[in-house]
């Protein structure tokens, strides 16, 4: 019963939070005051929404979680024709794009996290066997172990000198892999991501914070999906 209790009360706090987060003004969290003009990509639960006008064929966009949607992925490499490297080492995502067959985007089965080796992956509830996160959340269990890389060694191991796009779409493990990109220095035109639980007002502000040490603005908000873009981008909008 204590168990019980104590699990729906995380659930409400959690739901709480994620609602906070969704209704500030994004002033609020560290995000510009002016109206910025974005299209959609993707549909459904996959949907993004990225600057308009501003992806060119020669971009590099790495699209990290695909889980059972890749239809941003998809759109990407097809309306705009740029170089679209997709993410994500959990069994169900491997089975749901090689189910897809023939693709646009270049699939590869790695978690990208904030070292090399290997990474457990947990259910957020014993139901989903989808959406794995390296979150513990204390309602599910251990699914699967697989291999990780930090974003760096993946852009080496690729060959990409640059990266124009990250979507960051990791079930509430964003921070610290947010937190490993700018250690690195890396530093996208386009960064995508969901402020998924657990998440709060302050680790948002933190992450905002860290994010314009790369030159990155807040700029949008759709629900839990945030879009960031590289000051001089910004600037010409």
């Amino acid at each position: 019963m204590i168990h019980v209790i104590e699990s729906k009360l995380r659930r409400l706090w959690r739901g709480t939070n994620k609602y906070a987060v969704r209704s500030v003004p994004l002033s609020l969290l560290g995000g510009v005051h002016q109206h910025f003009p974005t299209v959609p990509f993707g549909s459904g639960e996959g949907r993004w929404d990225v600057p308009e006008g501003a992806l060119t064929a020669d971009w590099v966009c790495y699209s990290v979680g695909v889980g059972a949607d890749a239809s941003f992925d998809e759109d990407l490499a097809q309306r705009i024709g740029c170089t679209v490297v997709s993410f994500d080492p959990t069994p169900a995502s491997v089975e749901y794009v090689r189910r897809l067959g023939s693709v646009a985007f270049r699939f590869v089965p790695w978690a990208i996290w904030t070292n090399e080796g290997h990474l457990d992956f947990f259910s957020q509830d014993l139901q989903n066997k989808v959406n794995l996160s390296v979150v513990d959340s204390g309602r599910g269990e251990r699914l699967c172990r697989v291999e990780c890389c930090r974003l760096q060694t993946a852009m080496e191991r690729l060959e990409h000198s640059r990266l124009d796009l990250l979507k960051l779409d990791v079930e509430g493990a964003w921070l610290p892999i947010i937190e490993d990109v700018v250690a690195s220095g890396i530093a996208p035109k386009v960064f995508c991501v969901e402020f998924d639980s657990p998440t709060s007002i302050l680790r948002v502000r933190h992450a905002v914070r860290l994010l314009s040490r790369i030159g990155l603005c807040l700029v949008h908000r759709r629900r839990d999906n945030f879009l960031f873009v590289e000051r001089s981008l910004l600037e010409t909008m």
